[in-house]
């Protein structure tokens, strides 16, 4: 009765951080769009919030303090 058994399936493993260059620069434009879109389409704000419930909150960092502050300043919550 061999075909009653379940195949062994291997663990998938995600790397969250890697010293990938950004595909495109982000523009002020591109900027407003995405906090446009994040105020406009609720599951953009609560995907972002799922994510800090489940991982107890994270913080950004990047090597270009003008683009850290602009991460921090869309990962607010939005009014």
């Amino acid at each position: 009765m061999g075909f009653l058994k379940k195949e062994k399936r291997t663990a998938v493993s995600v790397q969250t951080q890697g010293g990938y260059p950004p595909v495109l620069p982000v523009t002020a434009g591109e900027r407003a769009l995405y906090r446009a879109l994040r105020e406009q389409v609720p599951i953009i704000d609560a995907a972002i919030y799922k994510l800090v419930r489940l991982i107890g909150g994270f913080e950004v960092y990047c090597p270009e303090k003008h683009t850290e502050n602009a991460l921090r300043g869309f990962l607010k919550p939005c009014p």
